[in-house]
Formats: structure tokens, C-alpha cells, sequence
């Protein structure tokens, strides 16, 4: 494996079913890499140190081709941070320990932070989008429903 930082690797920032299913190459050039590397060493990092258990990325890097289809299909941003390496979508192995993973990332320097809950249950938390943006302030945190 070829870890980024301790605990994540940069396959999992270039894996998405999508881009595999549909033959699309999602290899993380130079520069979004040293991205991904601060997001890692910013908040990742330090968010699993603190969490203690695995935090998992469920997206990671999106090259434009792969963005562009996840624009169609469920509504992903065609400003994306995704596309530049400084963001992910991440989650807790379970769902009720997202609520402890969220206290954790508010104290972190995230630039977004959105908090996917299940409108069937809304403490009930699917994942997180985290993104770092080097010399900003924190810009946004809010919970959308799924």
C-alpha cells in the first residue's frame, strides 16, 4: 500500500466504482496529490489519531470525465474541490459512530464540512464531505438530507 500520510493511502483517494465500471482513468496527477496530502495531514490525519478506529473514504479524487458523470447522476458540483484533491467524502464503519466522528471534525480546520444525514432519521449520519483549502478559513457547515 502507499500511504499519503499514516493512515490513508492514495489508492483510496483515486478508487471510485464509477470510474472502474465505466473504463475511466482517475490517476491523481502531481499536483492534486500534494493537495490530498494536505488534506490528509490537516484533517484526516489527525481526525483518525483522534477517533482512534478506521475512517473510511467513500470519495476521494475525481478527474474531470469522472465529475462531469457524477454531475448527471447525483448532483455533484461542477466546482468540485473533489476534482483539485482537497476533499472527500468520509465515513465511520458504523453509522451511529459518525456522531462521535462529527464532534472530532468540528474542531479541525475544514474548509467544508457537510454532514449527509438520512431524512428517515436525521441524527442518524451517512458520511461527511471534509475539504482543506492551505491559508483559509473555515467557510461551510451544514447538513443536507438524504
Amino acid at each position: 500500500m502507499n500511504y499519503v500520510m499514516k493512515h490513508f493511502t492514495l489508492q483510496e483517494f483515486e478508487y471510485s466504482r464509477t470510474a472502474w465500471v465505466r473504463g475511466i482513468d482517475n490517476t491523481i496527477p502531481f499536483l492534486e496529490e500534494a493537495n490530498i496530502r494536505k488534506l490528509v495531514e490537516n484533517i484526516l490525519d489527525p481526525a483518525r489519531e483522534k477517533f482512534g478506529e478506521p475512517i473510511y473514504v467513500t470519495s476521494g479524487y475525481r478527474c474531470v470525465k469522472l465529475n462531469k458523470i457524477l454531475e448527471k447522476e447525483s448532483g455533484a458540483s461542477p466546482t468540485s474541490l473533489h476534482l483539485f484533491g482537497m476533499a472527500a467524502d468520509i465515513t465511520a464503519k458504523e453509522w451511529h459512530d459518525n456522531v462521535r466522528l462529527l464532534e472530532i471534525l468540528k474542531k479541525l480546520p475544514c474548509y467544508e464540512l457537510i454532514v449527509y444525514r438520512f431524512k428517515s432519521d436525521p441524527d442518524l449520519i451517512d458520511r461527511f464531505h471534509v475539504a482543506y483549502k492551505e491559508n483559509a478559513k473555515p467557510k461551510v457547515m451544514f447538513s443536507k438530507f438524504i
